[in-house]
């Protein structure tokens, strides 16, 4: 039989749209795979199969999806504690993340794994690119204050000063205020040439009155408490 050109439209169209909805289906069935691999990720990490989560969280980020980047921010906890994975290979899994909010999620995340594995100077520089990337990131304070902390049990106190500093003047409004006054608090207290008890107390006067839900708890706190008596509700 001849075929017509409405018949060759037609014939076309068709192929065109089977071959859609095949690879329609094959995308299906490779995010369904990713899921797969990406829970059962998160249940081996959660019973401390680290070796068989890790291999899931590479399955799944290799398989472009919703979960491939969710997949990318584990392993880069896991990565960042086996003690062996370079600050520079780190950033390139990091880079790979597309989407911004779990690009800043990872990038905190990364940081404070870091933190755990006592990598101290490669947490910090994580919590820098954090903020250079994402100044505006609701995370971004967050990791100012981790690297204020790292910086104040490290003795650097000069930079910790800095850090807490920044963290309370440039975020007022920020749930970690709290938490960059009471370094700042401790630093008055350290008997040097900043030594100043009354600046101390101040600070401290601030976080009692807060109405932050994460506010410091005084309770945590005894030094203050008796050193500030009078000054604090």
């Amino acid at each position: 039989m001849k075929r017509t050109p409405f018949m060759r439209a037609f014939l076309c169209a068709a192929l065109g749209i089977g071959t859609f909805w095949a690879a329609a289906s094959l995308q299906a069935e490779k995010e369904d795979e990713s899921k797969l691999a990406y829970d059962s990720g998160m249940l081996q990490t959660a019973a401390g199969q680290l070796d068989l989560a890790r291999a899931n969280f590479e399955k799944a980020a290799g398989i472009s999806g919703d979960y491939a980047d969710l997949a990318r921010v584990q392993l880069l906890r896991i990565r960042a504690r086996d003690g062996k994975t370079t600050l520079s290979a780190l950033q390139t899994l990091y880079s790979q993340i597309k989407d911004q909010s779990l690009s800043e999620q990872g990038a905190l995340s990364l940081a404070g794994a870091l933190r755990e594995s006592r990598r101290y100077d490669d947490a910090i520089a994580v919590t820098m690119q954090l903020a250079a990337k994402y100044p505006d990131s609701t995370l971004t304070d967050d990791g100012i204050l981790m690297s204020a902390q790292i910086y104040f049990e490290q003795g650097k106190h000069d930079a910790a000063r800095i850090q807490a500093e920044q963290l309370v003047s440039k975020y007022r409004t920020s749930d970690s205020v709290d938490g960059a006054r009471l370094i700042l608090a401790r630093l008055y207290l350290i008997p040097d040439e900043n030594y100043n008890p009354a600046l101390a107390c101040a600070q401290w006067e601030r976080i009692a009155q807060a109405s932050s839900p994460n506010s410091v708890d005084t309770v945590i706190e005894p030094d203050f408490t008796r050193i500030c008596s009078g000054q604090t509700p």
